[in-house]
């Protein structure tokens, strides 16, 4: 039992090791990651990776949003 391939429903063909995922993320059949990955959204964001993708090891991928009344600055 895989805690991760189950939460976020990962297709048995999708290989990986040491990958943190959190938010609304969906990720394609055939999609292989290296060591130490992350993935992750905010609460009204979305990663979704597509079928047959190869990702590097310690590839970050982040999706967040924020108010747009108070830009990020400096």
């Amino acid at each position: 039992m895989n805690l991760i391939r189950d939460r976020f429903k990962i297709p048995d063909s999708v290989h990986f090791w040491d990958l943190s995922i959190e938010g609304n993320v969906t990720i394609g059949a055939y999609t292989y990651f290296n060591a130490y990955c992350r993935i992750d959204s905010g609460a009204n964001s979305e990663v979704s990776i597509g079928k047959h993708c190869a990702i590097g090891r310690w590839v970050h991928i982040t999706a967040k949003t924020h108010d747009l009344r108070f830009p990020t600055t400096n």
